[in-house]
């Protein structure tokens, strides 16, 4: 038998001993990363489908998480309309609404405190029918990031 094959062996015959302390540690282990799996990455999430009711309204929230390495001093939500690449229909940073959607968009986020930037799409005509996507931009002096929702929300 080669000394690979016998160590390959070794460690078959070793695992009965050592697989109940590796499934402890792992267990001890495991709350701790999935506590903090969502603020450990970036990530934005929406709603994948809602309706609504030409002349009513409706919400459409965003919720997002970065790592808690991050400490912004400003976050901007940005909303895109009809697909990823879509036209900007509302900006937070300076309350920029899409002429299409005039008086008719009111933020609801709170970016900072609370990690949102959740819209409301008032008096809704049937064109609104669409996907929107929320992208949310963080600056901490010179480092800039930004990310968004893939999939959108279809209303």
């Amino acid at each position: 038998m080669s000394a690979g094959m016998g160590s390959i062996l070794a460690s078959v015959y070793d695992l009965p001993w050592t697989l109940p302390l590796h499934l402890a540690l792992l267990l001890v282990l495991l709350p701790l990363t999935t506590t903090g799996a969502k603020d450990g990455r970036f990530l934005v999430e929406q709603t994948a489908t809602l309706e609504g009711e030409v002349g009513g309204l409706v919400t459409i929230p965003c919720s997002f998480t970065f790592p808690n390495t991050y400490r912004p001093q400003t976050i901007t939500i940005i909303w895109r309309v009809h697909n990823f690449h879509g036209e900007f229909i509302f900006d937070s940073s300076n309350n920029l609404t899409h002429r299409d959607y005039q008086g008719r968009i009111k933020f609801l986020g709170s970016p900072l405190q609370e990690k949102t930037g959740t819209i409301q799409l008032n008096r809704l005509l049937k064109r609104d029918s669409s996907k929107y996507f929320c992208r949310v931009i963080i600056i901490n002096g010179r480092r800039i990031k930004a990310w968004q929702n893939i999939p959108g929300t279809h209303l």
